[in-house]
């Protein structure tokens, strides 16, 4: 994992949606406690073919808030705290992305837009909000679904939140 930059988040309380949904963010029923947390990517290398020309590539695997060091022992799917989830499609919880497959995690108090910086040649976008001391972070999800998964540690703390990158299959918590 690859450390992209921390951002804050006074509330405890955590958006993990789209940005560009037209409805209010979805807000996760998991808790943090407030504070600043590092947010890590998990890269893989995809080669590519254009126009009969090979180049290395790579794509971002995952995206992972870190909220504590503690080894994770489970996880959970990031159910939202609106979500109307029988018990047999928990495992599906996450996110309806876009055409622009595009996924956030931010504080659930009302962050608009600030100071905006590109991270990590264009894959991360931070967005920044001295005022309320908050920050958002965008990154790429799989086109149509995003799955959420909550890392949590031995006391049943968590210790992370982490959404796949496109492609990808499994949880890294």
């Amino acid at each position: 994992m690859e450390e992209v930059t921390t951002i804050r988040v006074p509330s405890g309380r955590l958006i993990v949606d789209s940005p560009w949904s037209e409805e209010p963010g979805r807000e996760i029923v998991a808790r943090i406690p407030p504070g600043t947390y590092r947010v890590e990517a998990a890269w893989r290398e995809a080669p590519y073919e254009h126009g009969g020309e090979h180049f290395d590539g790579r794509e971002c695997a995952a995206t992972r808030l870190r909220v504590s060091d503690d080894p994770v022992v489970v996880r959970e799917a990031g159910v939202g705290v609106n979500d109307d989830i029988g018990e047999t499609d928990v495992a599906a919880a996450g996110f309806h992305s876009d055409s622009e497959a595009t996924g956030a995690i931010a504080d659930a108090t009302p962050t608009p837009d600030g100071d905006t910086e590109d991270l990590c040649g264009g894959w991360f976008e931070k967005s920044s909000n001295q005022g309320l001391a908050a920050d958002v972070i965008a990154f790429d999800v799989a086109e149509g679904w995003a799955q959420v998964w909550i890392g949590r540690t031995r006391t049943g703390t968590v210790a992370s939140i982490a959404v796949p990158g496109q492609m990808a299959t499994t949880p890294l918590a």
